[in-house]
């Protein structure tokens, strides 16, 4: 039983604190960053990091998920 108990006290202090505990580390990790760097710089660095991956694997993955899911009509994706 206090094996539950524990459980059931870190899920409920991770659904309370979890995601603004996540935006301070971001934050304060921007914060760092900034020090370091020009804004300009920072966002290049972002551009680099995160965008061109995304729009990479929007491209090339997305194509054939599609096309696989039309062919075998997954209900998800119907047009009815």
């Amino acid at each position: 039983m206090p094996a539950v108990l524990l459980a059931n006290l870190l899920l409920a202090f991770g659904s309370l604190w979890g995601m603004p505990l996540r935006m301070l580390i971001a934050g304060t990790a921007i914060w760092c960053s900034l020090r370091k760097r020009t804004v300009g710089q920072f966002l290049l660095n972002r551009i680099r990091r995160l965008l061109i991956p995304f729009v990479t694997g929007m491209v090339l993955l997305l194509p054939p998920m599609v096309w696989h899911a039309h062919k075998f009509h997954l209900p998800a994706y119907s047009e009815n």
